[in-house]
C-alpha cells in the first residue's frame, strides 16, 4: 500500500526504496510514514513547492519525511530573522533542503 502511494504521488520504485530505507525514519511503521508523508507534503504544497520540487527535495534529503512541521516552520522564521525573505528561503531550500534539517 505504502508503495502504491509513492509511486501514485510521482516517485519511482528505487526512490521510493531509496527514502522507506532512510536513516532516521526505517523505524517509522509503514501507517506512520504514510501520514508524515501525508503531513509534510501537504505543509510543502502550501508554502508553493511544487510537486516537482517536494519529490526532488525528499529524494535530496529523504530524512525531511522525519522532520515535524513545526521544525520547518522555525526554520524559515529564523532564516526570516535573519533578514531573508520568506520567498527567497523557499527558494534556497529548494535546491538545499538540509536548510530544513
Amino acid at each position: 500500500m505504502l508503495e502504491k502511494e509513492f509511486l501514485d504521488f510521482g516517485y519511482t520504485k528505487e526512490d521510493y526504496i531509496l527514502i522507506k530505507n532512510s536513516h532516521g525514519i526505517t523505524g517509522y511503521t509503514d501507517e506512520t510514514l504514510l501520514k508524515k508523508i501525508k503531513e509534510i507534503t501537504k505543509f510543502l504544497l502550501k508554502l508553493d513547492y511544487s510537486k516537482e520540487e517536494v519529490i526532488k527535495m525528499t529524494k535530496s534529503l529523504p530524512t525531511i519525511y522525519g522532520l515535524s512541521i513545526e521544525n520547518m516552520k522555525q526554520k524559515i522564521e529564523d532564516m526570516v530573522s535573519l533578514g531573508y525573505s520568506k520567498e527567497e528561503v523557499i527558494k534556497m531550500t529548494k535546491s538545499l533542503p538540509q536548510i530544513y534539517g
